[in-house]
């Protein structure tokens, strides 16, 4: 049975202070709901536990209510059943106290799923444009009612397995016209969206954690879904990202550990690899499928009497990226060590961050990077029967001007196609630029052995080598696959954890809410006996008779003792 209690609630009226404050000192400790007035028609709600386990569970639910000046009201039925109460105010809050002993552990809160502190949900607030929510990690997110509109996903409006769009968005009136007729927090902890009723009081339930994976709103961290890459320099030598190629290839939580050191560090090198051909193919095939060039599926890297390539000589290579001369670089490279004489002179590997270098660029010479961020630089490459080229900037950015990655190979770079007046200055912001990739102190170099494999982002971490001699042998395999292929992999990846995890931490509960609700069931069957019983626990007690009707003057029991027959005790043997 659920507890209920009379509840007063006190409501002021000036603004910012706490508007609604039920209080009660029921259960010895003070429990308070207080909603902050703002301006506009912008409403806040706030919850403050006041370390009373006994109230346990709040649902929130903001929804329109006639304007009411009473500042004294009181709640009688506050239990289970929802019940209104209405401020001073637009909009009202709608919310229940219970002691249910099946939610008497969890603390004041509103009923968020919550999967960790990011998606979290602190504060919902309505506002005529849309729907703002304030999450556990302090960032602010503004829903728009068309864009949630838009974005339904009921199997109304988007299909349930292609998850393509059903819904004509063009269908719906202006923009401004578009609201919703109440907004709640269900109690999984979902945002629920039932439409004016011009739009057919149409229902829509979005998760807290697709909200904040497609949150719009600019924050510091875009992406709350996404490691943030780490940038690195050479000292990362005493630290290389590593992992086994039995661990990499051998299981999803394996693949997923290798694919987040990727988008952390931008590489990753994989030892253990199996020494026979097309290895890389095979790793790469564990993420997606390698894209096909004009070098074919996969490709060779080792010293050619006719090269077609720089990377086909033993002269050194600069720290570049490939296909610069692409609309589309590929995203990520493999590269599969083969042979290498490991006493030969030269031959080493080297890398460097393209996000250390611009980032470094733009704190020694702002005007440089701005220059190399905005100017388009032209790049070409000629094959036997192929011409390509293409114009595009040395530093890439996104609309709100974090660096994503970069583009530069000083080989193929064609003649420079800029403004008159920029001509020396784009010459300069290159040399300086040029310079920085060659710092030793950003500058990793270090020799592959047989068996390892090395795998980096080509729009991140620029590649070359140490010149050596041919007459050395070097021999590398390699291929190539998409940025996006690597993302969606390992998007997937994470949502089939974070399901799992779901499922088990669901599963856990059910268990608990089991445990407690046994717990509860033993503790409703235990009564306070009349008299205590001295007997064993398995000898019937004449309580039953007693109560059925004992003397209680001392001749009736005299007389009941006499007329009435004693009941039959049996013991057993212990």
């Amino acid at each position: 049975m659920f507890r209920t209690r009379s509840t007063t609630l006190t409501t002021h009226s000036y603004a910012h202070s706490r508007v609604a404050c039920p209080t009660s000192t029921l259960f010895g400790r003070q429990q308070l709901c207080s909603a902050r007035r703002t301006t506009g028609s912008l409403r806040q709600v706030d919850f403050l536990n006041h370390n009373d386990n006994n109230v346990s569970n709040l649902d929130v639910d903001y929804s329109r209510s006639t304007r009411n000046n009473d500042t004294n009201k009181t709640v009688n039925d506050f239990t289970h059943d929802r019940n209104t109460y209405t401020d001073n105010g637009p909009y009202s809050v709608s919310a229940f106290v219970t002691t249910s002993p099946l939610l008497r552990a969890a603390p004041l809160q509103t009923k968020t799923s919550v999967v960790n502190a990011t998606t979290a949900i602190r504060k919902v607030l309505r506002s005529p444009r849309g729907v703002n929510i304030l999450w556990a990690d302090g960032h602010e997110s503004l829903f728009h009612y068309i864009w949630l509109r838009d974005c339904c996903p009921c199997p109304k409006c988007r299909h349930p397995h292609s998850q393509e769009r059903l819904f004509d968005t063009w269908s719906l009136p202006s923009s401004s016209r578009i609201q919703a007729e109440s907004i709640n927090v269900t109690p999984t902890g979902q945002i629920e969206v039932v439409w004016d009723k011009t739009l057919g009081s149409h229902r829509s339930v979005y998760d807290p954690q697709w909200l904040r994976k497609h949150c719009y709103t600019p924050a510091k961290e875009q992406n709350q879904n996404k490691q943030q890459p780490q940038p690195w320099d050479a000292s990362i030598l005493n630290r290389l990202p590593m992992i086994s190629y039995e661990e990499a290839t051998s299981s999803e939580e394996g693949t997923i550990k290798w694919l987040e050191i990727l988008e952390k560090f931008g590489f990753s090198v994989i030892t253990g690899t199996p020494d026979a051909p097309d290895q890389s193919l095979k790793i790469a095939r564990q993420v997606a499928f390698p894209r096909e060039t004009f070098w074919g599926t996969g490709f060779d890297v080792k010293a050619e009497v006719t090269p077609a390539n720089l990377s086909l000589t033993g002269l050194e290579l600069k720290c570049h990226t490939d296909f610069s001369w692409s609309n589309a670089p590929p995203g990520f490279q493999f590269l599969h060590c083969l042979k290498m004489d490991m006493n030969m002179i030269g031959g080493e590997s080297t890398l460097v961050d393209g996000l250390q270098v611009a980032r470094v660029l733009k704190e020694k010479d702002p005007y440089a990077y701005k220059i190399l961020s905005k100017v388009k630089l032209p790049y070409y490459f000629i094959g036997k029967d192929c011409f390509y080229n293409f114009k595009g900037p040395v530093i890439e950015e996104d609309d709100h001007g974090n660096i994503l990655g970069v583009r530069h190979n000083q080989a193929n770079r064609g003649p420079l196609d800029v403004e008159p007046d920029l001509v020396e200055d784009t010459y300069h912001a290159l040399g300086l630029f040029t310079s920085l990739i060659a710092d030793p102190s950003l500058l990793l170099r270090f020799r592959l052995r047989p068996g390892d494999t090395l795998v980096f982002n080509n729009r991140r971490t620029l590649h070359g080598r140490v010149g050596y001699s041919e007459a050395s042998e070097r021999h590398l395999e390699g291929c190539y696959i998409d940025a996006e292929e690597v993302a969606s992999r390992l998007s997937t990846l994470r949502a089939y954890r974070q399901k799992q995890q779901q499922q088990q931490q669901q599963l856990q509960q059910q268990q608990l809410q089991q445990q407690q609700q046994q717990h509860s069931n033993h503790a409703r069957v235990m009564v306070r006996r009349p008299f205590p019983v001295f007997l064993s626990s398995a000898v019937p007690c004449a309580a039953s008779a007693i109560s059925q009707g004992s003397p209680s003057t001392p001749s009736q029991r005299r007389s009941y003792a006499t007329t009435t027959t004693p009941p039959t005790v049996t013991t057993q043997q212990q």
